[in-house]
């Protein structure tokens, strides 16, 4: 069956005509097999690689219908010490998104933390405007869309986990985080760049970044409340 299942696979795969291995692995309790094929083909024509992790999805799930199989759940579960490359870094994010989401309650809680795993955020803006599409992971060198890594971390989500509206998510111009500063176009910023006025108007204002404002009061009791959510539904889960 599961020599048939994978020749099945490999024709809805388009990889015809050429040398293959189907192995059977025993190394875990669920029985599964790899298949490594020769990109060569017997005419000496390589074999397209396009969008194969699309159309790998696409394959698997028809064949899933058709068969009465199931997906594997959980990738808490994926023995990540195992993993190499690309899969190992995706699992690396996955795993400090998900730590990092169980102890941060805003939007620049949540960047700073990712940071200091590594990890940085962009964000996808529609068109010229500040407001948010979508965002992206990027770890060594390596950039992963949030539905990449999990479709829990999707800009639209996390923006609702953090309470819509807030921080950095709407705030974020396209290289780096910027206050708002009265007077200051942040467009003119993110098209431009900087000049002497707008250097000046930041130094000006930036001296009562520091100060005590009830704002900062506000903020560290929204904090306050947010941290006692989140233990309270860790003692609740099981």
């Amino acid at each position: 069956m599961m020599v048939l299942l994978a020749r099945e696979y490999m024709e809805k795969m388009g990889i015809k005509d050429t040398q293959y291995i189907i192995a059977r692995h025993h190394d875990q309790k669920h029985p599964h097999i790899h298949i490594v094929y020769n990109r060569i083909d017997n005419n000496g024509r390589t074999i397209s690689d396009r969008n194969d992790r699309v159309r790998n999805v696409e394959v698997c799930k028809e064949m899933k219908e058709k068969y009465g199989l199931y997906f594997g759940k959980g990738k808490d579960r994926v023995r990540t010490h195992r993993l190499k490359g690309v899969d190992k870094i995706r699992y690396e994010i996955y795993h400090a998104v998900k730590d990092v989401l169980a102890r941060t309650c805003t939007w620049s809680q949540f960047v700073d933390e990712l940071a200091g795993h590594g990890i940085q955020i962009t964000f996808k803006y529609k068109g010229k405007s500040n407001v948010v599409q979508g965002l992206s992971f990027s770890k060594d060198g390596l950039i992963f869309k949030a539905s990449e890594i999990d479709r829990s971390f999707s800009y639209s989500k996390l923006d609702k986990q953090f309470g819509e509206g807030s921080a950095i998510g709407k705030d974020q111009d396209r290289d780096n985080r910027i206050v708002d500063v009265p007077g200051i176009d942040r467009q003119d910023l993110w098209q431009h760049g900087p000049d002497t006025s707008v250097v000046e108007g930041l130094a000006s204002a930036v001296s009562g970044l520091f100060s005590p404002f009830p704002e900062d009061k506000d903020e560290e009791s929204r904090n306050f409340a947010c941290r006692k959510k989140k233990k309270k539904k860790k003692g609740m889960s099981l």
